[in-house]
């Protein structure tokens, strides 16, 4: 392992990205690794830089462009480190489904569900955004997923959403179905509908609720130790 340039360190990288510098934050990210500065660290720094554009975004300090090129700085540092993880922690953990509901094209909170999920080791498919009910379904019969996540940050997906529940339950009337968590900004904890109540569950008819990144992998750990032990 190359020695450890002390000068260079993850949080510097999480500066790079939120100041939407794209040739610096590759740059970094090359001599970070090659200095021996492990991908797990790395992941965690590109999405504490999203968490920081996002608040920046709140705060009326960057604006809808903004945004987006952080999205695609993020995605292509991590696209990068998840390449470089090692072989054992790329293990198939499970295959999970993820996309964002038709009438939605927010995806900075589904991307960084897929980079943590692939760092824990899970195959994941993602759809997109802007995704219609039908194409969830015929993704799902094909590609037969552990697990489905769906990002939901408009109240206008809410209706295709339950269109997909609906398919899927006519669906798999026979047979299980995979577990559906949905992503769901609007019901989050600091949002007026909530905290989550049985009501609103029930509205949504979905079998989990997440609010974070961290949150979706534990539940997505668990959902899959639970399919072990049953087996």
């Amino acid at each position: 392992m190359p020695p450890t340039n002390k000068t260079l360190s993850p949080k510097l990288l999480t500066m790079k990205i939120s100041s939407l510098k794209e040739g610096e934050t590759m740059e970094l990210l090359e001599e970070l690794l090659e200095n021996g500065t492990h991908p797990l660290e790395l992941l965690e720094a590109v999405n504490d830089a999203l968490l920081e554009v996002g608040a920046l975004f709140s705060a009326g300090t960057y604006y809808m462009t903004g945004l987006v090129l952080a999205g695609y700085i993020a995605k292509k540092a991590a696209d990068t480190i998840i390449e470089c993880l090692p072989k054992e922690e790329r293990a198939s953990e499970g295959l999970v489904i993820l996309g964002t509901m038709q009438g939605d094209f927010h995806d900075l909170g589904k991307n960084m569900v897929s980079w943590q999920l692939k760092a824990k080791g899970f195959e994941v498919i993602d759809l997109g955004v802007d995704v219609p009910a039908r194409i969830f379904l015929k993704e799902i019969l094909q590609k037969e997923p552990d697990i489905v996540g769906i990002s939901l940050l408009h109240f206008e997906s809410i209706l295709p959403l339950r269109k997909l529940l609906r398919l899927v339950k006519s669906t798999f009337s026979d047979s299980p179905s995979p577990p559906i968590f949905v992503g769901c900004g609007f019901l989050a904890p600091d949002k007026p509908m909530s905290p989550l109540g049985e009501k609103e569950r029930g509205y949504l008819k979905v079998d989990y609720v997440v609010h974070t990144a961290k949150e979706t992998v534990e539940l997505c750990q668990r959902l899959m130790e639970q399919k072990r032990q049953k087996s």
